[in-house]
């Protein structure tokens, strides 16, 4: 597998992640801002 498409694939699962756990708390609206 491509690195970097790892690095994509692992961002944005964390990304999901976190707006999954913090909802719409203020840090994490401004970190997790993807569609």
């Amino acid at each position: 597998m491509d690195a970097i498409s790892y690095e994509a694939l692992r961002k944005c699962f964390f990304f999901n992640f976190i707006r999954r756990f913090c909802h719409t708390s203020s840090p994490c609206k401004v970190q997790g801002s993807y569609p």
